[in-house]
């Protein structure tokens, strides 16, 4: 029997919808040795669809926006300062991801699938040699990985990307055959790292279940492109322009990086609609870090970028110290 190419997919927009559609025709020249699903919280126009050979929607695309369950990525301005922050994006696709991931999966064992490979929509490849070789390095292992190395201003994940793996059906724990959100969103709570791509390598390796690891940058030397979505317009407020809760001073302070654009950016924070702390002409990979107080006398912090609203953080008795713990220093 053949495999499946699983690819996941959100393109509530014509641009992310043309990338979709771009990606399935960078894959079909492997449809004579594999099959096609589309998993999606978004209904699949007729002329994609008819390129693959299963669709999957699924209507509800659950957003978590709890500070507690948000993933916390960190940025080291200098050495022995870290920060940890859930509000670059402000909320967790973690439940969204996971359901048209496991109902896809589900679906597979279904239809009696062993092996599948999962792309994400945002993916174009012009060289087909993993697929094959991921194939059979199935047959002794749950699943088939990416990780690269650590290198400054690029995207670093210290665990395998999700954007482009294999897995094992048959050695696959319930936990991604059966979506249940109860136990998802338990597993999320006890988990230190609120990010899919830990609690998936965590899941593959349950019930003694193996991982085989290769270098994600060979994956790119052969001219294979992932993540394109990150420049797309849904991304442009991802800035590292946030308050955070300096432990060891015990206040908070506003840092502004300019972690992607390559013109200057401004940046206001206006501190409960009085106080303004502005920066100015922030380069691309410079940052500024400046002061703000004491976080119990701060109620709001509004925050611009070039003159457009992120975010608006409302603080209060009830959620200072959820800020103190998510949003911090380390």
């Amino acid at each position: 029997m053949k495999d499946l190419i699983i690819v996941g997919a959100y393109f509530p927009d014509k641009e992310r919808e043309e990338m979709l559609n771009k990606c399935i025709d960078s894959l079909l020249p492997l449809k004579d040795d594999f099959d096609f699903l589309i998993t999606s919280h978004t209904i699949v126009p007729e002329y994609i669809a008819k390129k693959v050979d299963y669709t999957f929607y699924d209507k509800k695309n659950n957003l978590i926006t709890d500070w507690e369950y948000c993933n916390s990525p960190w940025f080291s301005p200098y050495d022995g300062l870290s920060i940890v922050s859930t509000l670059i994006s402000g909320y967790s696709t973690f439940l969204a991801v996971y359901r048209i991931f496991i109902g896809a999966l589900g679906l597979a064992r279904n239809f009696k699938y062993k092996k599948v490979h999962w792309v994400e929509y945002d993916s174009h490849f012009t060289n087909y040699d993993d697929f094959y070789e991921n194939s059979k390095l199935l047959d002794d292992n749950t699943a088939v990985t990416y990780k690269k190395e650590y290198k400054n201003y690029e995207t670093n994940l210290e665990w395998g990307y999700g954007c482009f793996q294999a897995i094992n059906i048959e050695k696959l724990d319930e936990t991604f055959l059966t979506y249940d959100e109860n136990n998802l969103m338990t597993i999320l709570k006890n988990s230190p790292n609120k990010t899919n791509e830990k609690i998936t390598q965590d899941i593959y390796e349950k019930n003694g279940g193996k991982i085989y690891f290769k270098d994600f940058k060979e994956l790119i030397d052969k001219n294979n492109q992932f993540n394109l979505s990150e420049k797309v317009s849904k991304n442009s407020m991802d800035y590292w322009t946030v308050p955070f809760y300096h432990s060891g001073e015990d206040k908070v302070f506003v840092i502004a990086w300019n972690n992607k654009d390559e013109d200057p950016i401004n940046v206001n924070f206006i501190i409960n609609e009085t106080k303004m702390i502005n920066f100015n002409q922030i380069e691309k990979f410079s940052w500024e870090i400046k002061e703000v107080g004491d976080i119990n006398d701060i109620n709001s912090i509004l925050i611009l970028v070039n003159n457009k609203i992120k975010t608006n953080i409302i603080l209060n008795d009830e959620n200072r110290h959820s800020f103190k713990i998510t949003n911090r220093s380390v």
